[in-house]
């Protein structure tokens, strides 16, 4: 009849009706304000919960918290005696984050 020929031409004007992430028709729609991606509501929480960016473009949705103290170093070394598996030739690439307490300048 004429009424399923209109609900197929709606359906095909509303792509954005998908979810991205469970591919879904959307359940209880949720568009994040920054990038206006739109979601079924558990979906993009349980995303947000893993990375705070849009899974669709990577827009940061998160929150930067604290100052950094303006002398941190990074303290890059190699110790040939510690063997990581498979790479037994190579020894290991120590990686040393040091940032004294206090307030960024």
């Amino acid at each position: 009849g004429n009424s399923t020929a209109v609900a197929a031409s709606s359906r095909d004007e509303e792509p954005d009706r998908q979810c991205p992430i469970c591919l879904g028709e959307i359940q209880k729609m949720k568009t994040l304000e920054k990038c206006r991606h739109s979601f079924c509501e558990d979906c993009i929480t349980r995303a947000l919960q893993v990375k705070t960016a849009c899974p669709m473009c990577g827009r940061f949705y998160g929150q930067l918290v604290g100052n950094q103290p303006p002398n941190g170093r990074m303290l890059v070394t190699r110790d040939a005696g510690l063997l990581l598996p498979g790479y037994e030739k190579f020894g290991t690439i120590i990686i040393q984050y040091v940032f004294p307490p206090g307030v960024q300048g």
